[in-house]
């Protein structure tokens, strides 16, 4: 049974005249006879009776018109539903965050996604410092607000934002007070045994292995840190040191370590990571807002005004 046929039935069951529906439709005369004669033969009932005082529902007729119209009305929900998928209307959307995500842009573009993308389920997944691009790339969240640097080549990393690194030191360490430190003043000082689920390369960044001329760090403590709280009590029992981002110490106030500007170490990197060759056009749209909003992370950290 066609659509097209059951359509032709129903605009004919309301005009009641073959000339006003056929216009309607629109379609020639003859043509929409024959629809409405190969309609009945697959219903195997007459549905209209057409007499010299015009058109009229037969019972079998008015009993059909409901359910040619309900199917009409599945039809187009049905159609309609997988376009709005399509372009991203409805549908479902998993961020994964981790630890802070992008700081105070991160409620943002929550916010602004969900205001553009009502009909979307939004869902939020925090990731652990091993989990930053596997969740992704094995299809447990659809995007994510990562901290780079990250080497994995099943994702993509669109730069969203830069902030300060800062350090941080054991509450009782000599430079916990001072207003600024410089990175050779914390080389000497031990660094925690790296997790070896986590990518080496953003190891060595936060231990400024870069900096220490070859020679590597000393290592204390648990090898199986996975979240910043685990981290911070870590630094604060095991006496040791890291970087981490600036936005850090306004999140994670604890009394056992202390936050510390680094002078002379470069900012870091807040970064949207999705998966290579993903078309879904709600991740793109994430994308975008992020980006778009990107530029007012120094408007919401430090209150300066965004970049034109």
């Amino acid at each position: 049974m066609e659509l097209r046929h059951l359509r032709s039935f129903v605009v004919l069951a309301e005009e009641l005249h073959f000339g006003r529906a056929a216009a309607r439709i629109p379609l020639a005369q003859p043509a929409l006879s024959h629809q409405i004669k190969q309609l009945e033969r697959e219903v195997g009932a007459r549905l209209l009776d057409r007499g010299s005082s015009g058109v009229r529902l037969t019972q079998a007729g008015e009993l059909f018109l409901p359910h040619a119209r309900a199917t009409l009305r599945q039809a187009t929900q049905a159609v309609t539903a997988v376009r709005e998928q399509i372009s991203g209307i409805t549908g479902m959307l998993r961020v994964g965050v981790f630890a802070h995500g992008a700081a105070e842009l991160t409620t943002p573009v929550l916010q602004a996604f969900r205001a553009a993308r009502p009909g979307v389920q939004l869902t939020v997944r925090e990731l652990d410092f091993t989990q930053q691009t596997s969740e992704l790339a094995e299809h447990r969240v659809d995007v994510a607000l990562v901290r780079p640097p990250l080497a994995d080549d099943r994702v993509r990393l669109t730069p969203l934002a830069m902030e300060p690194r800062v350090a941080v030191v054991p509450a009782g360490h000599p430079l916990a007070g001072a207003a600024s430190v410089m990175v050779d003043d914390l080389l000497d000082d031990p660094v925690l045994a790296a997790n070896p689920s986590e990518p080496r390369v953003w190891t060595d960044y936060w231990r400024m292995t870069d900096r220490r001329g070859g020679v590597a760090p000393r290592e204390v403590g648990p090898d199986g840190i996975r979240t910043i709280p685990e981290l911070l009590h870590a630094i604060a029992i095991n006496d040791a040191v890291t970087t981490t981002a600036a936005s850090l110490a306004r999140y994670y106030p604890y009394p056992g370590v202390a936050y510390v500007p680094v002078a002379d170490l470069d900012g870091c990197e807040v970064a949207i990571a999705t998966r290579h060759g993903d078309g879904d056009p709600l991740v793109a749209f994430f994308v975008a807002t992020a980006r778009q909003l990107g530029r007012r992370l120094p408007e919401l950290i430090l209150g300066v005004p965004p970049r034109r």
